[in-house]
């Protein structure tokens, strides 16, 4: 699909930002009710924080109506955030350079910044990074960030994500020239989005498991304290979701991304059956194979696949399923004492179900998820190329774990995991739950066996 079918999109669905079209972003002294001055008014949002290798900000896919400050519409976001204006236009290469005063705000690393007119609310990136988020020279923009921006897309972006009306904090934590390990710069990462009261779900494609990798790193280092973060951000309350890897025989028990238990495990399948190279055990699936995305250094698409894909679009799939329980019950805050969701009206309670009690804490939301999930492959919108796979039996009662986990998840299953959250139908009983204890189980032992 061509960028100009996006900016069509975009302007079919009233899609405008500061800047938009040509225009020249918005002098700073002007006032309106952008500023963290004005009046909020909150209503049910969720916001996902990727930890990836940046975005492409200028991209038609994360275009939004609405340039206030995020404190506005975002309960606990920091008001003293910066904006980064950036002209987001027509053309690729001449809205980065007419940006270029305003991306020269990123080095100065105080972060978070938000750009107006999309719906990327939060920019990070770790302390020692010399290119944090995004780099507007095209030759290093797509060698750099290109991963990042392809997958923050399947998140929550037009046409390449189921929730694209949900916000995104991105995170760079590759470090480039920074001297600080990758695991190192992800348990930093994972702490920081697990301090924000304001970021619910985190993503992380990390790609690096141990002690099997390729690499044969020992089990017993390299990690530089990522366990514990990953540890600290499940207590916290958030959702982690974490891609399974893409190492074929390689277990996700002994896969520091895999994480503990509360870690939602992405996996991927593709349209005909399951992969050949996603990981074992996954708690759930999603297509990622030859799927579409937007690009890292220009207005068009680009292929992408495996986990790397199939996580992101899985998260958004827990940020969408997310947001309409927060609708549906009206919540307009986010987190509150280490539950996504509160019900504040009493008459909105479920008399049965994960919120019967009030409170929806990730790992109810972690078991909607899993239990509401389609043992067999099926047809969905994000579906991608059709590549090569080994079929699975059609209309099986029960997933085949070692690759499926408990199935695929897509447009087609939220309706049923929303049904099952607010009570209105019974949480299923599924085969795969022996698999997944048994999972679990060893997850934990390995994880007792690591440093820190």
């Amino acid at each position: 699909m061509r960028a100009t079918s996006l900016l069509v999109l975009g302007l079919m669905f009233g899609i405008a930002c500061a800047g938009c079209l040509g225009d020249p972003p918005r002098a700073k002294d002007e006032a309106d009710d952008s500023e963290p001055g004005a009046t909020p008014a909150y209503e049910p949002h969720v916001v996902v924080a990727t930890l990836d290798t940046g975005t492409n900000p200028f991209h038609p896919a994360f275009r939004r109506n609405e340039t206030r400050h995020p404190s506005l519409f975002i309960p606990g976001y920091p008001a003293d955030a910066g904006a980064v204006q950036l002209r987001l236009g027509k053309e690729y290469r001449a809205d980065t350079k007419a940006s270029l005063s305003e991306l020269a705000k990123l080095k100065e690393k105080r972060f978070p910044y938000y750009v107006p007119g999309t719906n990327l609310v939060g920019l990070w990136a770790h302390p020692t990074d010399q290119i944090p988020v995004y780099q507007p020279n095209s030759t290093m923009q797509g060698g750099t960030h290109q991963h990042g921006a392809r997958a923050s897309s399947q998140i929550a972006g037009l046409e390449f994500s189921i929730a694209p009306d949900v916000f995104l904090a991105v995170m760079d934590r590759t470090n480039d020239q920074g001297g600080v390990s990758v695991y190192q710069s992800n348990a930093d990462g994972l702490r920081w989005a697990a301090d924000q009261p304001w970021i619910d779900i985190i993503h992380t494609n990390i790609q690096n498991p141990l002690p099997l990798a390729r690499e044969q790193v020992p089990a017993q280092s390299g990690l530089h304290g990522f366990p514990a973060a990953v540890l600290y951000a499940v207590g916290k309350g958030k959702l982690v979701v974490s891609a399974g890897g893409n190492f074929f025989a390689e277990s996700t028990e002994t896969s520091p991304h895999a994480g503990p238990p509360g870690v939602l495990v992405a996996g991927a399948n593709d349209n005909c059956g399951y992969t050949e190279f996603s990981n074992p055990d996954p708690h759930v699936v999603m297509d990622g194979a030859g799927t579409i995305a937007a690009s890292a250094n220009d207005y068009n698409t680009s292929t992408f696949g495996g986990t790397s894909s199939a996580s992101p679009r899985i998260s958004g799939y827990a940020a969408k399923l997310l947001l309409e329980i927060r609708k549906a019950v009206n919540q307009t805050g986010g987190m509150q004492d280490g539950a996504l969701v509160v019900v504040a009206d009493p008459a909105l309670k479920p008399a049965k179900g994960p919120l019967a009690d009030g409170r929806l804490t990730a790992a109810e939301l972690h078991e909607v998820i899993r239990k509401t999930a389609n043992p067999n492959p099926h047809a969905s919108k994000f579906d991608g190329g059709a590549g090569t796979c080994v079929p699975q039996p059609a209309n099986s009662p029960v997933a085949v774990y070692a690759k499926m986990g408990y199935g695929e998840v897509s447009e087609h299953t939220i309706q049923g995991a929303m049904d099952v959250a607010l009570g209105r139908k019974d949480m299923p009983m599924r085969a795969e739950d022996a698999f997944y204890m048994a999972s679990e189980q060893a997850r934990v032992a390995f994880w007792r066996t690591l440093p820190g």
